[in-house]
């Protein structure tokens, strides 16, 4: 009797575990790509506000070569301070856990961000109006039935 309760229990091969783990890891995988696609393309009822917001949905839209010309318009008429300006997270870490904490060292920081921010939306709003107001008619109603399209998309059922 003592030997039956001794007995080790079956154990899974090397090999077939190493395949349920690969099986688990692209179970995964494909789980998140489904995810990331549903959040993309419109995600939960009533996710009516674009990612990003207005602006990068008017931006969206646009035709891949206008996309580009805007970027690179941008580009250039951007200094590397100001785009040093937009990117203050490392700066503002580093003042969040300064010994003293220093506020208006803080407010300052965040400060100049929002101003390099400001520059950059004037900047891109100015380069995106000339891009529309090069648009041929046709390719205006296009861009427009793409912007309404992609904002239906977005919307709420009716009633719901």
């Amino acid at each position: 009797m003592t030997e039956t309760d001794q007995t080790p229990k079956p154990r899974m091969s090397r090999g077939l575990r190493i395949v349920f783990g690969l099986s688990l890891a692209l179970n995964l995988l494909v789980v998140a790509a489904i995810g990331g696609a549903w959040l993309r393309h419109g995600g939960p009822p009533g996710a009516d506000i674009p990612r990003g917001g207005v602006g990068h949905l008017l931006y969206r839209e646009l035709p891949r070569e206008d996309q580009r010309a805007l970027r690179r318009h941008v580009r250039q008429s951007l200094d590397r301070n100001t785009m040093r300006h937009v990117r203050v997270a490392p700066d503002v870490v580093e003042a969040l856990q300064a010994d003293p904490f220093d506020l208006a060292s803080l407010e300052a920081l965040l400060s100049q961000q929002s101003s390099a921010l400001k520059v950059g939306q004037d900047v891109m709003r100015a380069n995106w109006l000339k891009i529309i107001a090069e648009m041929s008619p046709e390719d205006r109603l296009a861009y427009a039935e793409r912007l309404n399209k992609a904002l239906k998309s977005r919307r709420a059922p009716e009633g719901g």
